[in-house]
């Protein structure tokens, strides 16, 4: 498990994935219409428009650089610190692309 916390190769595919996944969903939609992001239990389906799917992997890249800064502060002192960042930092980036996913097959 450590191992693979330590790996940082699996957080970069899975967030270059899920910009590819948003990337493929931005083109395959036209500019005035509005893309499905969640659906909901009766029937109704959250919309946004075409530009705003971009904040999904912003906010992530967002969260996933201020994790790096927490690991590089807490890196000398707290062990156990750093191998929760980085597991958040993995988690995190798992989560987008789970969202990127929903987001293209709602898009179909």
């Amino acid at each position: 498990m450590e191992k693979l916390i330590q790996s940082e190769s699996l957080l970069v595919f899975c967030f270059l994935l899920s910009l590819a996944i948003l990337f493929s969903v931005y083109l395959k939609t036209a500019p005035d219409f509005p893309v499905i992001v969640k659906p909901n239990d009766f029937g109704y389906n959250f919309l946004t428009q075409r530009l705003r799917i971009w904040y999904i992997p912003l906010l992530s890249f967002l969260f996933i650089a201020i994790n790096k800064l927490i690991y590089q502060i807490a890196l000398g002192r707290k062990r156990n610190l750093s191998l929760l960042v980085k597991f958040v930092n993995l988690e995190i980036a798992v989560l987008t692309l789970i969202i990127s996913l929903q987001v293209f097959f709602l898009n179909l």
